[in-house]
């Protein structure tokens, strides 16, 4: 149990760090992300 908790924890924490490190490149405006995400967002 507890080590499955664990490794429960590992992976919210790696789409947490995931889910930032896509806000700051949408941030910023990276081409890419912003292809990828959000279409309607190229102008």
């Amino acid at each position: 149990m507890q080590q499955i908790k664990a490794s429960e924890s590992v992976e919210t924490q790696l789409s947490d760090r995931r889910r930032l490190f896509q806000n700051l490149c949408d941030e910023k405006g990276d081409p890419q992300h912003e292809r990828n995400r959000n279409p309607r967002a190229i102008s």
